[in-house]
């Protein structure tokens, strides 16, 4: 029961918090994070400004996929570490050929787990770990130190 209620007030916290984010500001400010809301590829961030950078729901959408890996490696501060949870084609070829067809159509990019992790290489990233559920991953990868 107690489990219940804190999943329950930690889902009005949030929800109070975002509705204050989209409706009133554009930056909503917590003791622990800012939130900020901005299209990531031309938004000016000086590198190395960010301890973790976590990116949910978007990889996706992007056409330039290399340029956003490259670009949250450059505001990652040395040590800093990249969370992603997106998509995958899944398994079996006509659900991956379904997925990509209407993928084009719509603008909406499902990745092949190999994929990711060749982007996250490809930018600099290093200690890449995956854990994979149906047709979701979640990633991490960390920025060198130094």
């Amino acid at each position: 029961l107690l489990s219940c209620i804190m999943r329950y007030t930690l889902l009005i916290w949030c929800a109070l918090l975002f509705l204050d984010f989209f409706f009133f500001n554009d930056t909503a400010t917590t003791e622990i994070y800012t939130l900020s809301l901005h299209d990531a590829l031309p938004i000016s961030i000086n590198d190395g400004q960010f301890d973790r950078v976590h990116c949910s729901g978007a990889l996706h959408l992007f056409d330039d996929r290399p340029k956003v890996f490259s670009r949250i490696y450059g505001w990652l501060k040395p040590g800093g570490v990249f969370v992603g949870c997106t998509y995958l084609l899944g398994k079996g070829d006509k659900r991956r050929q379904r997925k990509t067809e209407s993928g084009a159509r719509m603008g909406f990019h499902w990745f092949d787990p190999d994929e990711l992790e060749k982007l996250a290489k490809d930018a600099g990233f290093e200690n890449y770990e995956a854990s994979i559920h149906r047709e979701g991953i979640v990633f991490r990868a960390e920025k060198k130190d130094g």
